[in-house]
């Protein structure tokens, strides 16, 4: 009897969503939701590769560190090197690394790419937009004038 592969998109993204499903577990999953013709279902996925947890003892709300994740997620996706990133992030934390980004005057070539792929709501400038309880007023302007608000 010859077995068929089933693949349902909805338990794996909150399995990658919720952090059950990480590492190579979760590369093979997107590799099956790539061969399932699932592309949606595997772009989502691929925002799951870097997970919150990741900046475990970081004080940022839990939803700037789930778009920080979905942040990295979508620039390894894109062929991006992390390397200089994550140690930046666990020195400084997220909140003042992304005052940084915003505070430059010049915007970052992952702000240009996040953007260019359709993945503005990760970008810097735009979660110091949607908390402008925790970053400064020069950060709020420059985000602004980025994302033409």
């Amino acid at each position: 009897m010859k077995s068929t592969r089933t693949f349902n998109p909805r338990l794996a993204i909150e399995a990658a969503r919720s952090g059950e499903l990480t590492g190579e577990a979760l590369r093979r999953t997107i590799q099956i939701a790539t061969e399932f013709g699932n592309t949606d279902a595997a772009t989502e996925l691929q925002l799951c590769v870097v997970h919150s947890s990741s900046f475990a003892g970081d004080a940022a709300p839990a939803e700037i560190l789930e778009r920080m994740g979905r942040r990295l997620s979508a620039l390894k996706a894109m062929g991006h090197k992390l390397s200089p990133t994550v140690p930046m992030l666990k020195k400084r934390g997220v909140i003042k690394f992304l005052n940084e980004i915003a505070n430059n005057p010049n915007s970052s070539d992952d702000f240009e790419r996040l953007r260019a792929a359709g993945f503005e709501q990760l970008t810097a400038e735009a979660i110091v937009l949607d908390h402008p309880d925790l970053f400064g007023e020069e950060a709020m302007a420059l985000s602004r004038k980025r994302l033409g608000r």
